[in-house]
């Protein structure tokens, strides 16, 4: 029998740092190229399609809560359609952690560590997510945990932080414009509709909450509500700093806008108080790159032996090497954002394709209770 040991709480924590993870560097540029200055307020209209999602893993959950994705979806979808969900699924898990790893690799490479090749970086956090993999999700979560202070004290500052100085004018993110909203529809809806994505680790988690039911819609509702401040904050603080269109001439405006946010003036002891704020987020990246390589390993595992308690040490190695070696294929900054925007288009798939297996669960549940 499997312990129960997640309370909703530890759970949105997780559902947050899944949620934000490295897109505080990728996503301020992509919504200033699809939206330009009005693309700050994407992360808004983006928590409806949220919403729906968090209702989706939550409903999965009522109807499977001893079960995880893999092995409830070729019960649900049938077993041939299944697999292939489930693949689709570790396939956007995966591809989360190569472009976690990578991203992060490259802007610390850029920025602070210019000496160290990103292979390196992405090596170093591979391993650290193989090793959580083979002790699994309790580890993760015991991790998770131990990092929440350092963690809120760094998200808190950085948000309030730059309204108790001079770096903020708000009239910089006006107007707002309906016609740069529509300048590139289709690629806003696909970025609106996966950006808060982190709701899907109660697919993975389901098992372990105690109690279950309810919890899993807490934890994915105010996991993804956490997350919403952290994707305004970074899409927005930029553009109120540097004003536009100069915000979006940044490789990375939300770690440029880091490098102006340290206090005080030259009597600050700190002369580059953006190392620290980017070691904290760094933490932030490591936990999430983590959670998508254990959510892609553990659900392979479970559409091959759905009965196994334990990850395979061979697959754990081999998804390991993957991640590690991501750098072959994202060597630099273009080829990385090209990938990632095919990666928040699986994402959008995803997502619909879990409301609509929830919808499909739901309409099931009904009927066999109207049945009886």
């Amino acid at each position: 029998m499997r312990e129960a040991y997640l309370s909703w709480p530890e759970a949105a924590w997780l559902v947050m740092q899944y949620t934000i993870c490295a897109n505080y560097l990728a996503l301020p540029q992509m919504l200033y190229h699809m939206a330009g200055r009005s693309g700050w307020v994407v992360p808004f209209i983006a928590i409806a399609p949220a919403m729906a999602g968090s209702w989706a893993v939550y409903r999965l959950h009522m109807a499977y809560p001893k079960h995880r994705v893999g092995q409830f979806l070729p019960q649900l979808a049938g077993r041939h359609l299944g697999v292939v969900i489930g693949l689709i699924y570790s396939l956007f898990w995966l591809s989360g952690a190569a472009i976690n790893t990578m991203l992060f690799a490259h802007y610390i490479s850029a920025t602070i560590l210019g000496f160290t090749p990103p292979a390196i970086h992405a090596i170093i956090n591979s391993g650290l997510a193989v090793m959580v993999a083979l002790y699994g999700l309790k580890t993760l979560v015991r991790f998770t945990d131990a990092l929440f202070l350092p963690i809120v004290v760094f998200l808190i500052f950085s948000w309030i932080s730059p309204f108790l100085g001079d770096k903020l004018d708000l009239s910089h993110l006006l107007p707002l414009r309906a016609s740069e909203l529509a300048a590139d529809p289709f690629g806003l809806m696909i970025a609106a509709t996966s950006m808060y994505h982190g709701y899907t680790v109660i697919l993975i988690a389901g098992p372990a909450f105690n109690p279950p039911g309810r919890s899993a819609l807490l934890a994915a509702t105010v996991g993804t509500l956490l997350a919403v401040p952290g994707f305004v904050t970074f899409s927005a603080y930029p553009i109120a700093a540097f004003g536009w269109p100069l915000a979006g001439d940044f490789a990375y405006p939300a770690g440029s806008f880091l490098e102006v946010l340290a206090p005080g003036g030259q009597g600050f002891p700190v002369r580059r108080f953006d190392f620290i704020l980017t070691m904290f987020f760094r933490f932030i990246m490591i936990i999430a790159s983590i959670t998508y390589f254990f959510s892609a390993a553990q659900t392979l595992s479970d559409l091959v032996s759905p009965k196994a308690e334990k990850i395979h040490p061979v697959l754990v190695l081999a998804l390991g090497a993957l991640i590690g070696f991501s750098f072959v294929v994202l060597p630099d900054l273009s080829s990385l954002l090209a990938f990632v925007r095919i990666w928040l288009a699986l994402g959008a798939i995803l997502t619909i394709v879990t409301i609509i297996l929830a919808v499909r669960s739901y309409l099931a549940t009904t009927r066999a209770g109207g049945d009886e």
